[in-house]
């Protein structure tokens, strides 16, 4: 895929801005095999510490067995037992099921590693899918939606999802920062 397929894709079906999708698809190019070609497709980011890291939310890390794109049912049960409401997901809960499972990682792992640029990553991977999917009044993102998302690896659609949230660098940026100031990393 080009970086303006990515982009316009991004912006029709999950109201990503321009700018935030053109910074996301210009990541995934800078991964890929053949940078000067204009174009990546989704094996290439099927690799350890390309998009995927150590403290994933749903797959093992890669040095206790994980592959990148393998969903793991008991890494995902984890993140969730991490939401303190089944019900509505806060952002309060996302950061903790992040740190939470930084802090598992870690202490599983003897080859734990999350250098600053995979650390930030994550705090983006999870205040993005937490932005898509709350409700804009409540800011409560519904249980299903986000199970559907990660086991599922598609859109909760037929579950009555609709993109209503427009996603920009600035909203990202502020949930990041909301979740780092929930959550704190225990000056890690």
């Amino acid at each position: 895929m080009t970086v303006p397929t990515l982009v316009a894709a991004l912006n029709t079906g999950l109201k990503v801005s321009s700018e935030t999708a053109t910074f996301l698809a210009n990541a995934g190019l800078a991964i890929a095999k053949n940078p000067a070609s204009g174009a990546f497709d989704l094996d290439e980011m099927n690799v350890h510490n390309g998009f995927e890291h150590d403290a994933s939310l749903s797959r093992r890390d890669y040095d206790l067995g994980g592959e990148a794109q393998a969903f793991s049912w008991e890494v995902f049960n984890e993140t969730v037992s991490y939401y303190s409401s089944k019900g509505g997901i806060t952002v309060k809960d996302v950061a903790d099921a992040r740190w939470g499972r930084v802090k598992s990682s870690r202490a599983q792992n003897p080859k734990f590693s999350l250098d600053a640029k995979h650390r930030f990553i994550s705090y983006i991977e999870s205040a993005a899918y937490h932005a898509i999917f709350r409700d804009p009044q409540t800011r409560l993102a519904p249980l299903e939606w986000i199970v559907v998302w990660f086991s599922q690896e598609r859109l909760p659609y037929r579950e009555g999802w609709r993109p209503v949230n427009d996603i920009t660098g600035i909203t990202i940026a502020a949930d990041v920062l909301q979740m780092a100031l929930l959550a704190p990393e225990d000056g890690e």
